[in-house]
Formats: structure tokens, C-alpha cells, sequence
């Protein structure tokens, strides 16, 4: 169950399509087969306030891959690696003018150390009764 979580600043936020981008990272981590298309999730979350050291018109786009299933270690950079090539292709296309730090994070959670309830779920995701 990938999820996506990204932090980004306001005017960064705002210039970029996050429904397109999103759908784009998710279809192409499916197509490799690295994971389930409905287990991947991305939630971004706008910064009302950032500061890259004293540059006030610095942007920041931070996005952190939690991953609850185990995978090799060169499975989880090159599902990183491909997170990270969207996302400088969007913000590179912006031509930005300003300085602007993309990174990417992987976090490894295994199943025993989150919990998770769901309502309304697609059927195609609730467990099945035996």
C-alpha cells in the first residue's frame, strides 16, 4: 500500500496539475508492476509557511514514499527514482525562477507497526468472508 505524501509550498502548489500528476505516478508505478493501482494513495499538503535557509522566495517540494509491504532496497529507490523523475518534470516545466528543492524520501513501515480501519471502501478492496 504505497502512499505518497507530499509537502510543498504555496505558490509551488498552485502553479502544478496534482490530479494529472498524481494519476501520472500512479499509472506508472502500476505498469511496472511495483504495485496495485487502488493501493496507491497521494495526499499533498500545502505549506502555509516555508523558509529554504534565508531565501524568502525559495520553494520546497518535499515527498515522502511510505511503503507498508517489504521490498528489496533497489526496488524502493527505483520506485523513488521514478517519483522523482515526475516530479522535476513538472516543476522544470514550470521554468521556475526562484530556487526550488524537490526531494524524495522512502519510508519503510511494516504492517505490524501501523493499523487501518476503512469505510465505504470499493468492494474490490474489503476482505473477503470465508
Amino acid at each position: 500500500m504505497p502512499h505518497l505524501h507530499i509537502e510543498v509550498s504555496a505558490d509551488l502548489a498552485a502553479a502544478l496539475h496534482w490530479k494529472q500528476l498524481a494519476r501520472d505516478i500512479h499509472l506508472d508505478l502500476a505498469a511496472r508492476e511495483w504495485a496495485d493501482i487502488g493501493d496507491l494513495k497521494t495526499r499533498v499538503l500545502v505549506c502555509a509557511d516555508t523558509l529554504s535557509g534565508q531565501d524568502g522566495g525559495a520553494q520546497q517540494l518535499v515527498a515522502t514514499l511510505i511503503l507498508t509491504r517489504a521490498r528489496a532496497p533497489e526496488l524502493q529507490r527505483a520506485m523513488r527514482d521514478r517519483v522523482m523523475a515526475h516530479l522535476e518534470q513538472a516543476v522544470g516545466a514550470l521554468r521556475p525562477v526562484h530556487w526550488v528543492q524537490c526531494c524524495v524520501f522512502i519510508q519503510a513501515t511494516p504492517r505490524d507497526d501501523y493499523a487501518k480501519r476503512q469505510w465505504n471502501a470499493p468492494a474490490a478492496l474489503l476482505p473477503r468472508v470465508r
